[in-house]
């Protein structure tokens, strides 16, 4: 699926599964039901990385080396292509804290460098860390609020979560799992072999040795921290995919392979064409194939484990065991609510469905997405004498999905497409499909035009920004700073009365280009 679609289906899984809040997808902890999210740019295009999204796919990958409960893994292909940080070195630098442990803050400090984490003065987003004396907060993946870890000595005496914006405690814990923010971790006692993979993949092909010995030398000076995820095959010998941290039967449910391969080949063909515009510019940058799976490669992966392929198709080969379900969508229902002409009784073509379901012996089930729409749907129900009420606390189970119940059941979930499953007699119809997707109104852009930089390339200096809380200011260029004896790199903006603002470097999504006032 694409990522919309993985978010659709996670939201789908987790009200099945019995969680009927409205979960988020990053907030790991609290189910086994995760999305391994694709990246949102080609790794060896000239561009920052989305932080956000690396966290996320990290916290997944962590969870599966615990392996302490069977987890679903909802996959976009790119994502299961993409190669990423080695297994081993993953469970090396993921550090677990302990209340009554002792710890060492400087080579916490360091640790946390080196695994991505970004110093600041106050912890606001994933990848934050600060210390001020005993106190040490943190934002690592997996959780849904950043953490505060408060010392006695060297002594860890408590753990508790905060809200960054109050920071008010808002939990407390016995332990903590810190895992990296970034797949490229830099040893550097592995530099002698880093500069031997540089020499021997990195060389071909280029004009010159001079990108090469440029490379070297900046990781020996330790100058690629901005970018150092483009050279993620130059750090370890042997990447690995999300197959090698499958646990040993794991099923593979595989979603319209038929979809699948035509999604793999609009994938290295877009890969294609980002390649070569790199390679153009005569920049050193590993092999496509160095990032990404094969097509070969990939299926002979699947075929390693047991798999499901669900496909509409009307025929097997033979020496496939096929279960046939059939289900429908509500497509039916919008259309007959939108070309109904009375404006005084806009549901009654749904209405009498559901009376014809309901004699049939079916469950109809009705999905909202918060409590206000809950009242609203019921007192519109009761207009057309039909009881409803909500369901609260039960577990879904296969019982309660298949006992014909009046009244109409509703339910609060995150969810925006139903069906129906005639085999199980079971209706289920979303808030959407009755009324039609809201649209929300949003704030009025302060640019016109603009739009939000990803891509080092796209800048230089003295161009005009746009900072989404500090507003206009000119662009300066990229300056490293060391800060509590750790080096890192910012964009530099520019204020009125120089005034100067140092943003770090992967949270450029914050700026955009000015392109003119309304």
């Amino acid at each position: 699926p694409t990522l919309k679609e993985a978010e659709d289906y996670y939201h789908e899984l987790l009200f099945f599964a019995g969680n009927h809040g409205a979960a988020r997808p990053d907030d790991e902890e609290q189910h086994s039901i995760c999305i391994y999210p694709p990246d949102e740019e080609f790794p060896f295009a000239h561009a920052a990385r989305h932080s956000d999204l690396t966290s996320r796919k990290l916290a997944v990958l962590h969870h599966l080396c615990l392996s302490e409960q069977p987890r679903i893994v909802i996959a976009p292909v790119p994502s299961l292509l993409r190669k990423s940080i080695p297994r081993s070195v993953l469970q090396r630098y993921s550090m677990n804290l302990r209340v009554g442990e002792e710890i060492d803050r400087e080579v916490l400090s360091s640790k946390l460098v080196q695994c991505g984490y970004l110093k600041v003065g106050i912890v606001e987003d994933r990848g934050d860390y600060s210390i001020r004396g005993g106190i040490v907060d943190v934002y690592p993946p997996g959780y849904s609020t950043p953490v505060r870890i408060e010392l006695f000595g060297d002594v860890i005496e408590s753990i508790r979560h905060f809200d960054p914006v109050s920071q008010k405690s808002c939990g407390e814990r016995n332990d903590l799992w810190i895992v990296p923010v970034t797949e490229a971790i830099f040893e550097e006692d592995n530099l002698s072999q880093i500069s031997e993979r540089i020499r021997l993949q990195g060389g071909q092909g280029m004009s010159s040795n001079e990108p090469v010995d440029d490379l070297i030398r900046d990781f020996s000076e330790f100058h690629v921290n901005a970018e150092i995820e483009r050279y993620l095959p130059y750090l370890y010998p042997e990447l690995e995919t999300l197959f090698d941290y499958l646990p040993q039967g794991s099923l593979i449910y595989l979603h319209h392979s038929e979809e699948v391969k035509r999604e793999r080949e609009i994938l290295f063909e877009q890969a294609e064409k980002r390649y070569t515009t790199a390679t153009e510019l005569d920049r050193l940058i590993p092999d496509i194939d160095q990032f990404y799976l094969s097509t070969e490669k990939m299926d002979e992966r699947i075929n390693t484990f047991q798999t499901i392929y669900a496909d509409e198709v009307s025929f097997a080969l033979p020496e496939e065991e096929v279960v046939s379900l059939t289900t429908e969508t509500n497509e039916d229902i919008r259309r007959e609510l939108i070309n109904f002409t009375s404006s005084q009784a806009m549901l009654s073509p749904l209405v009498e469905r559901m009376r014809e379901w309901q004699d049939e012996g079916c469950t109809v089930m009705m999905i909202c997405h918060s409590q206000s729409e809950v009242h609203k749907l019921i007192e519109l129900l009761e207009e057309y004498g039909v009881p409803a009420q909500l369901s609260t606390g039960e577990q879904v189970t296969r019982e309660l999905l298949t006992s014909p119940a009046t009244p109409v059941r509703i339910q609060i979930a995150g969810f925006t497409q139903g069906f129906r499953f005639p085999l199980m007699g079971l209706v289920v119809i979303t808030e959407e499909e009755l009324f039609g997707e809201k649209k929300r109104r949003l704030t009025p852009p302060r640019v016109k035009r603009g739009y939000f930089v990803s891509d080092f390339s796209e800048l230089k200096s003295g161009d005009v920004m746009v900072h989404i809380d500090h507003g206009l200011g000119i662009y300066r260029g990229l300056k490293r700073l060391e800060i509590g004896g750790e080096s890192s790199d910012y964009l530099l903006l520019e204020y009125q009365k120089g005034d100067k603002l140092y943003l770090p470097v992967d949270r450029i999504k914050l700026v955009q280009k000015y392109l003119g006032t309304d």
